[in-house]
Parts: C-alpha cells; sequence; structure tokens
C-alpha cells in the first residue's frame, strides 16, 4: 500500500520523489545494464521502497553518491549493510576497468606488447609504465590506488565510516602489492 505524503511539505516531496527515483535507477540498472550482471539488490529495498527511503534520507550525504562497492567487496550487492555515500572523486576509484575482455585485473589495459595501468585523477586519464604482465601492471594499478585512498582519508577526515571503509581498501591494496611483488 502506498504510503500517503500529504504531510510533507513541497520540499520533501521533491526530496522522496528523488529518493525514490533513485532507487528505480538502481533496479534498472541491475536489471538492464551488462555492466550490472554480478550485482544485485536486498529483498528488503527491492520489495520495500519505503524501507530504501528510510535508510537513505538516514544516511545520505547531500551530492554524494550511494556505492555499493567499498563495503561489499566482491559480493556486490545493494543493501543497508554494503552501501554508503561516497563523494564523486572516491566513487570513481570503483569504476571497472578498461572494459576489454581478456583482462584478469581492475584498472589495467593492453598497451602494444604489455599492460599499464589506467586510472582517471580529477578527469585525466592517468597511465603506469608498461609491463610484461598483468599481475605487474595490476600492482602499479594497486600503488596508485593506495595512495589515493590516503589522501582521501586526510580529504574527508569528518566522515568516519568512509574513512574507515577507506583504510581497509587501502589495507587490502597493499598486501596484494606483497603478494605480486
Amino acid at each position: 500500500m502506498a504510503r500517503k505524503i500529504n504531510h510533507l511539505t513541497d520540499e520533501q516531496k521533491k526530496l522522496r520523489t528523488k529518493i525514490l527515483t533513485s532507487r528505480r535507477n538502481m533496479i534498472y540498472r541491475v536489471n538492464n545494464d551488462p555492466n550490472y550482471t554480478n550485482v544485485t539488490i536486498c529483498d528488503e529495498w527491492l520489495n520495500d521502497p519505503e524501507s530504501y527511503y528510510k535508510w537513505h534520507l538516514a544516511n545520505m550525504v547531500e551530492g554524494w553518491d550511494i556505492d555499493k562497492d567499498i563495503l561489499s567487496g566482491d559480493s556486490k550487492i545493494y543493501s543497508p549493510e554494503t552501501c554508503i555515500f561516497t563523494p564523486r572523486d572516491v566513487n570513481l576509484m570503483n569504476r571497472k576497468s578498461c572494459g576489454k575482455s581478456g583482462l584478469m585485473f581492475k584498472g589495467i589495459m593492453k598497451n602494444g606488447t604489455g599492460y599499464c595501468m589506467k586510472t582517471t585523477l580529477n578527469g585525466t586519464n592517468v597511465y603506469g609504465k608498461i609491463h610484461q604482465t598483468q599481475k605487474e601492471a595490476y600492482a602499479d594499478y594497486l600503488q596508485f590506488r593506495s595512495e589515493r585512498m590516503e589522501e582521501f582519508i586526510v580529504k574527508y577526515s569528518g566522515h568516519e565510516k568512509l574513512c574507515e571503509a577507506l583504510k581497509h581498501d587501502t589495507q587490502q591494496c597493499l598486501e596484494q602489492i606483497r603478494s605480486i611483488r
């Protein structure tokens, strides 16, 4: 049954519409975007728009994006436990790799006869040195990523949950680098 919203101000109604539109867009992406084939939405948010609305309202940071990657890791699920709002620059660090098939790792690309890191920094593509293996190029990407996460931790120090997630991400990057090198 739809919730009556007559008691809301016009501004509150606009915000509610914006939040519920973001939920519909999330469902659409998961059901229709090939980049989201391994992404799911928890039953609570899928079946109860009010639950999503309340979570969103309680956790949103104006101008930030909802992110499922930082907290969910490989599980790629939209849920109250695995989502967090992040600033755009942090969210862009979690984008898919260059989209080329045959690449084993996020953040690398084929370059001639070798592989290199490729990411974006302030809207500009950043490339690493060329390596013979994807693993070596991925280690460069992880190093770059860990350094960016450290910068974000300082930049967003007032947001404890985000900083804890970034610290965890940084630690994982450094552990992966050690296993590669």
